[in-house]
Order: structure tokens, then C-alpha cells, then sequence
């Protein structure tokens, strides 16, 4: 669960992360460990996360793979190293997305991700797609991206 509140004598944003460090039984009390983040402002708007080139002449698949392997890996790691705090699941909520395969922080449901695929299969050529945030991100904001297909020289 996240929530912004404000702490300490000087007011500023920060993040409490909660995990329950055992297992429980339902309705009974819950041991869990509280940490503090600052929430700095960590990824503005107008400069790209990361981009990549793609061709669309192989599959609609290859490009998807290609795409996904560019997310998940590159630019998740972007997103962390900017300041982002990764959202950290356990039991049986963790994993992926099961609509696009990408970590569960993206905000990119399964229609966005399949626009973002025509989009590549209607340019014909090679594009390069560049990645954004969708608005100003704290780092402990959820994820929202933004994408750019164009033309590539």
C-alpha cells in the first residue's frame, strides 16, 4: 500500500513502505517493518527515459519481444536508477503483468500495449520509439509512460 504523508519538523514528502514480516492468519494481529523514503521529484516530462529502433518487417511478436525485453530491461532500470522506488510484492500478487509480460509497476494495460504495436506496424519502416514520463514523477509515485514512434533515418 502507498501513501504520501507529510513527516517531520520541516514537512517534507516522504514514502512509508509497510511489509508484514510473517505470515498471519486472517483477522489476527500483524507483525510488519516500516521504512521511510524521501519523495523527491526524480523524472520530469520533456526528457526521454530511453529509446530503442525497431523494424517492422519481422512479426508483430518479434517487435513485442523486442519492445518488452527494452521496457523490462533498460528502462526499468532507468526508472531505478532515476530514484524510483520499485514496487516490492510477495505471495501470490508478485510477478508480471500477465496482459503485456512487464513488471507490475508499468502503468500499460493491454489496449495501450497493442496500440503502441500497431502504431510500429503502421509506419512501415524503421521507427525509433522513445519512452517518457507520462507527468512528473516522485519517486514513490506509480509508473505512467508515454511513447513516441517516429520514423527513423
Amino acid at each position: 500500500m502507498r501513501r504520501r504523508i507529510r513527516y517531520g519538523s520541516k514537512n517534507q514528502d516522504v514514502v512509508v513502505i509497510v511489509k508484514a514480516v510473517a505470515n498471519a492468519v486472517a483477522g489476527e494481529p500483524v507483525a510488519v517493518d516500516f521504512t521511510i523514503h524521501p519523495n523527491p521529484v526524480v523524472l520530469g516530462t520533456k526528457n526521454p527515459i530511453g529509446e530503442v529502433y525497431l523494424f517492422p518487417n519481422g512479426s508483430p511478436q518479434d517487435w513485442g519481444d523486442k519492445l518488452q525485453a527494452f521496457l523490462a530491461g533498460n528502462v526499468h532500470r532507468k526508472l531505478i536508477d532515476a530514484g524510483m522506488i520499485p514496487v516490492a510484492k510477495g505471495g501470490e500478487e508478485a510477478g508480471t503483468s500477465t496482459a503485456t509480460g512487464l513488471p507490475e509497476e508499468f502503468s500499460l494495460n493491454g489496449d495501450d500495449w497493442l496500440n503502441l504495436l500497431d502504431d510500429i506496424r503502421r509506419s512501415g519502416q524503421r521507427v525509433r520509439v522513445r519512452v517518457f514520463a507520462a507527468q512528473e514523477l516522485r519517486a514513490g509515485d506509480p509508473i505512467s509512460l508515454r511513447f513516441e514512434v517516429k520514423h527513423a533515418p
